[in-house]
């Protein structure tokens, strides 16, 4: 075994998620749609898409945690939870990391459920605490990356998009598995709200 796949064993890359309902993953099929077709193929090409299985708001990256701290940490998300309620979401705006103009990361943000989700994504902060991780040192900001760049900076799109709001219920506890041929994400846990 090698000291990679030694450390695989040992550690799992882990990060704590939303997922978009049926409705928001149709309208947001439709944006990418009409980003190809108003943009154009020189536009398109210049992107890396994101699977729409992999599409997910991150509330928290945790990195890689040893597989011994998973069994605590699932208690502690179902814990710290307890009594938080469903409430309305939905994605609203294109936008892109650094900035929209020089952007490396395409993405559309939060305009229903953004204070509730910075909430949740507080609460992950503090159990990341009793973790072997870094803490957050970057501001909180929902959004769900649909697109990289390949090589140089862009401009995102300037389209109007808002997604059906939805009844946001669930956060989610996923591994990444860099190690699959598609680098597949795996739930280890759902945590419901009600």
């Amino acid at each position: 075994m090698s000291l990679n796949q030694e450390h695989a064993s040992q550690a799992a890359r882990l990060f704590v998620a939303a997922f978009p309902d049926t409705a928001q993953l149709r309208s947001l099929k439709v944006l990418v749609e009409r980003i190809h077709e108003e943009c154009g193929d020189p536009y398109t090409r210049l992107l890396r898409w994101v699977v729409p299985e992999k599409w997910h708001m991150t509330l928290r990256f945790l990195g890689d945690v040893p597989r011994s701290c998973i069994p605590s940490l699932k208690a502690q998300l179902r814990e710290s939870f307890v009594g938080v309620a469903p409430f309305p979401l939905r994605l609203g705006g294109i936008s892109g990391f650094p900035r929209p103009e020089a952007a490396r990361v395409l993405y559309v943000g939060v305009e229903q459920g953004k204070d509730e989700l910075r909430y949740l994504a507080g609460i992950l902060e503090g159990i990341s605490a009793s973790l072997p991780v870094p803490p957050e040192t970057k501001v909180f900001t929902p959004h769900l990356t649909f697109a990289r760049t390949k090589r140089r900076k862009i401009q995102a799109p300037r389209l109007d998009f808002q997604s059906p709001s939805s009844l946001f219920r669930s956060i989610y506890l996923v591994e990444s598995e860099l190690s699959s041929p598609l680098g597949g994400y795996k739930t280890l846990l759902e945590v419901c709200f009600k």
